[in-house]
């Protein structure tokens, strides 16, 4: 807005009304995008110009109730240090501006030298207030001796009315904060020559009343966009721990498929009945740690971290690398680790599920196991279809499923690596290319 504007338009109620209802137009307009300073600072640039006034100031109210100079107008010059000159700085409201916010209303005061009387616009209409003794002043007298310092000449000189003029911006049950406006710089009066003090009030309640509508109606439109985004991310926490039960569930069932059908070969029938007991208690477990999370009312998959021994996964794989087509190759020696065992066997499992559905029938898998540095390093390589450029980090994104012709929701991986994470560890992708095989290793902190 242009400075000085209004000392070129003549100010009257008509004149006024049009710009207050430009403002409340343009607010409305773009309630989704302005924020609450924008909000505040359109209405005291609009107050400025619709009342000829030179200075408008908003004051912001904290949760204690206390009042700090926020927003002043941009339209004139003698606005530039209203905010760093302010006396209301982290202060209880006291005078016109502790009435407006207890009244929610708005009040005119004609003379801050000796005043008799006030104008206040409320709830309860229009009326003059008379005062009756000094407990009725709305002034503070060490504030108006202020006044009367730096601009009490430029009023000798003018002959104007040193008037004021107070607002709440406010909504039931919230109070925002209040406003001044005066223009005690240039020694004019805030009330316009061919304006009546109730038409005043009027125009400061409609400007004042727009803005408080508006920011209700931002704060609750953040609030409900709160609320969709807890809601969505309590709908991804739910599908995404529905996914890993899943996943574990189905790992967990793998294995004791295999040792069913050794036993169905005739191999070992004593070891793989006991391998197979063993492995439906550790799935009761497995499954318990993450039913109880969502008993307790938490959809976020949780590890337990304990000092654990992963070889004996791989002793089972080798148990199995026959029948299963694997080739598992494990150091001599495998420090113990912190981890989750249930979310490593987890892990593996499914990534041998997943090297098995996109590999050729009969193509060898790779699994090794190994210290490297300050890491465990777990691999599963296999020679199938392999990946294309740049999807080796797509892959882990959730949904995307390689080969839609074979059955998946696309969501393990991103699963897998979500809980190689919680272990401190990490899950990544490598393939030469299409048709040239992958290898996707797990490393867990030593």
């Amino acid at each position: 807005m242009a400075k000085n504007l209004f000392l070129k338009t003549r100010v009257s109620f008509a004149t006024a009304i049009s710009y207050i209802n430009r403002f409340a137009y343009e607010a409305r307009r773009q309630q989704h995008k302005m924020a609450h300073t924008e909000v505040l600072q359109d209405m005291t640039d609009t107050l400025s110009l619709a009342l000829g006034a030179d200075r408008v100031t908003y004051y912001d109210r904290d949760q204690y109730g206390n009042l700090r100079a926020h927003t002043a107008n941009t339209t004139t010059e003698a606005s530039a240090d209203i905010l760093a000159e302010s006396h209301v700085q982290n202060v209880a409201p006291e005078g016109p501006l502790k009435i407006v916010l207890d009244r929610d209303g708005y009040v005119f005061i004609p003379t801050i030298r000796q005043p008799d009387k006030y104008y206040l616009y409320d709830r309860n209409g229009f009326r003059i207030v008379e005062i009756q003794d000094a407990a009725d002043n709305p002034l503070n007298p060490q504030v108006t001796a202020r006044y009367e310092q730096d601009f009490g000449n430029t009023f000798n000189r003018s002959e104007k009315d040193m008037s004021m003029l107070f607002g709440c911006i406010s909504v039931p049950g919230t109070k925002f904060g209040a406003f001044k406006i005066d223009s005690f710089p240039t020694g004019r009066s805030v009330l316009p020559k061919d304006m009546d003090p109730k038409n005043l009030l009027q125009i400061a309640a409609l400007a004042g009343n727009t803005a408080a509508w508006i920011i209700d109606g931002h704060l609750r439109m953040v609030e409900l966009n709160d609320e969709k985004a807890k809601a969505e991310l309590l709908f991804n926490q739910a599908r995404n721990i529905l996914m890993e039960i899943k996943h574990a569930f189905r790992n967990r069932l793998g294995p004791i498929r295999g040792y069913v059908g050794m036993a169905l070969a005739g191999k070992m029938a004593e070891m793989v009945l006991k391998k197979t007991m063993q492995l439906l208690d550790e799935t009761e477990a497995f499954l318990e740690s993450y039913v109880k999370p969502v008993e307790q009312g938490s959809f976020e998959s949780q590890v337990h971290l304990a000092p654990a021994d992963v070889r004996p996964i791989f002793e089972d794989l080798a148990l199995q690398a026959q029948q299963e087509g694997y080739v598992v190759k494990i150091a001599p020696e495998i420090p113990i680790i912190n981890t989750d065992i249930h979310a490593v066997y987890n892990i593996l499992h499914g990534l041998i599920d997943n090297a098995k559905k996109y590999s050729s029938n009969g193509a060898p898998i790779q699994i090794t196991c190994g210290p490297n540095a300050s890491k465990l390093k777990i691999s599963v390589a296999d020679q199938g279809f392999g990946l294309a450029p740049g999807d080796e980090i797509k892959i882990f994104k959730g949904g995307i499923r390689r080969h839609p012709q074979i059955p998946g929701s696309g969501r393990g991986l991103e699963g897998y690596k979500r809980i190689a994470e919680k272990l401190g560890g990490n899950l990544r992708a490598e393939s030469p290319g299409i048709g040239k095989g992958s290898t996707f290793t797990l490393t867990l902190p030593i």
